[in-house]
């Protein structure tokens, strides 16, 4: 049996939010980038293995055939996206809190290494040259101890302290693991020899081993659904070579990022994304106007702008931030335009938001849909908006109301322009500056970015009062 490498996934906290003993599609929430993840796996090579603990079996709180049934479900949704699951493996048992015959300390039940090894023995894996992401200490244990080289910790909510003592990487989305799955298959097949007999007509693999030892970059890129807009504009944006990145080591994103994950909160902002936020918010640090967020979700980044505000406030320089979104998830979306679906990101609340960021009399939370949620405030100016909406309702509805309360040299970011799971977005953006002096500045981030020019008409007299300070301090 040719032997392959396996990409192995916990289940809860990695595929799927772990709301605790799932068993049922209605609480079954797809973690952000689990699709994207696993059509990544496929263009590696990597066949995706679930090994997940489901002791709610052996505590009586569901079944065998429900967890197959859910199991089947989700294969399904996996393979629609084009990202096929190739086995699935549990364990029902639990040491302490079984019924009957599942009370038992299975060599299966992770710490242990019983999954791995059976699909090894099921399958002919290398564990060796194969990958595991976990969010729990036992899920990179039960690697380690199988054999498993590549071990990554994905921070949760869930487990927050977990034990790094067994991973080889840690990450804070599973788009940071997309990126750990190409460098470790490239480190391993640098390390390979090319047999001699392949060195005149190779295969594409060795080939790609060949260009990777003489010092070459090589990916397979991941492409969109033929279903998305333009899909032919959308591809991996990829360098061969080293560019200046800021954000690496930065005190104050990493600072954000470790109260973030201690406060068990997530932001789906990478690292590169809030560099650009924050540099926006210093570009227009010096002008009047309020700060705007449309779309919140745990807070991640409304905790950056405040923290932001609080170094720059003085008593001559005083700024509001306004916080919008339902904190119950995703609004109803239109199937024509977007990917995502009413309820998706539901892992908020107004109230877990509010305890993150904190009270501060020039906060102001605005809970409900954009742009009913806009009423009242027709006569405020805006410095910056920082818009990540990821839908085409909320995101036209924001760029319209917005952009004639926006200061000359206000700034709009767009979180999700270029994401092709954010096809809505781009076609929002796009419709409503097509009639503007300003043109959005789309980023390899994934972010776009507009700045309103001092030549843009002003908004009639009768329907917004401009005064002399929505002009930039000097």
């Amino acid at each position: 049996m040719t032997a392959f490498r396996a990409l192995f996934l916990d289940r809860d906290g990695i595929i799927n939010l772990d709301h605790g003993y799932v068993h049922r599609k209605e609480n079954f929430e797809f973690l952000p980038g689990i699709f994207d993840l696993g059509r990544a796996a496929r263009s590696l090579d990597l066949r995706i293995i679930v090994v997940t603990n489901q002791a709610g079996i052996g505590r009586g709180l569901f079944t065998e055939r429900e967890f197959a049934e859910l199991t089947e479900w989700m294969n399904r949704r996996f393979a629609d996206e084009n990202a096929p699951i190739f086995d699935v493996y549990h364990c029902s048992a639990h040491p302490e809190h079984g019924i009957g015959e599942y009370q038992v300390d299975s060599h299966d039940r992770k710490p242990n290494p019983g999954m791995f090894l059976r699909a090894q023995r099921d399958h002919g894996i290398d564990l060796e040259k194969s990958i595991m992401i976990g969010d729990k200490a036992s899920d990179l244990v039960a690697a380690f101890s199988a054999g498993v080289e590549t071990r990554i910790l994905l921070r949760s909510t869930h487990h927050p302290g977990e034990s790094t003592e067994h991973a080889t990487h840690v990450v804070c989305s599973l788009e940071e693991a997309i990126s750990i799955l190409s460098s470790a298959l490239i480190e391993e097949c640098t390390r390979d020899q090319v047999p001699a007999a392949y060195s005149t007509v190779p295969n594409l693999d060795q080939c790609r081993v060949v260009l990777e030892s003489a010092g070459y970059l090589v990916r397979k890129p991941v492409f969109p659904s033929s279903t998305i807009v333009d899909q032919n504009l959308y591809a991996p944006y990829i360098n061969n070579w080293a560019t200046f990145q800021p954000w690496i080591g930065s005190e104050f994103i990493e600072g954000l990022v470790t109260t973030l994950l201690a406060a068990g909160r997530l932001t789906l902002v990478t690292r590169d994304r809030l560099w650009v936020l924050k540099t926006a918010f210093e570009q227009t640090r010096n002008l009047s106007g309020e700060i705007w967020e449309t779309g919140v979700f745990q807070g991640g980044t409304a905790l950056m702008l405040k923290r932001l505000l609080e170094v720059t406030l003085t008593s001559a320089h005083q700024a509001e931030l306004r916080l919008f979104d339902t904190f119950q998830g995703m609004p109803e979306t239109r199937d024509d335009l977007d990917l995502h679906r009413e309820g998706d990101f539901a892992d908020t609340s107004l109230e877990a938001v509010r305890s993150l960021i904190g009270p501060k009399d020039w906060i102001h939370f605005h809970p409900g849909r954009v742009p009913e949620t806009f009423a009242g405030l027709e006569a405020r100016l805006i410095r910056l908006a920082h818009v990540d909406l990821d839908i085409y309702e909320g995101i036209l509805s924001t760029c319209e109301f917005v952009y004639p309360r926006l200061v000359p040299g206000g700034m709009m970011v767009f979180d999700d322009y270029g994401f092709w799971s954010c096809p809505g977005a781009r076609m929002a953006v796009d419709q409503f500056f097509a009639g503007t002096p300003e043109q959005p500045l789309a980023l390899p981030t994934g972010q776009a970015i507009v700045t309103k020019l001092p030549v843009s008409a002003p908004l009639a007299a009768s329907t917004l009062e401009v005064s002399p300070d929505s002009v930039a301090r000097t």
